[in-house]
């Protein structure tokens, strides 16, 4: 009851037990959209205003989970098996930078 590793064991006399050994704490914090604009009216003739907007995605995850990412789901939409991550691919971090012009 208190070993690390299960005992080994050889041919098929094993009995399968339901055990909690892979599962862990995937509490997390994450940032996961920011956007922030800025407007300029009337920066100079023949522009009535200038939108700056920068976005970012998946700006930083906060957790003490122990893979990539603890907002995974390996299995899409199966709900029987949800919350798996078996090696997952986090999201990427993106940046995107506009300018409006109107004039």
């Amino acid at each position: 009851a208190n070993a690390k590793w299960p005992k080994a064991t050889s041919g098929y006399t094993r009995t399968f037990l339901l055990s909690d050994r892979y599962i862990e704490d995937g509490s997390y914090l994450k940032l996961k959209n920011l956007s922030l604009s800025y407007r300029l009216f009337t920066p100079f003739k023949g522009v009535e205003q200038i939108l700056f907007t920068l976005s970012a995605s998946n700006l930083f995850t906060i957790s003490k989970y122990s893979g990539y990412d603890p907002d995974v789901n390996a299995f899409g939409s199966d709900s029987s098996r949800r919350g798996v991550d078996i090696y997952s691919y986090p999201a990427s971090r993106t940046f995107s930078l506009g300018v409006n012009f109107v004039f």
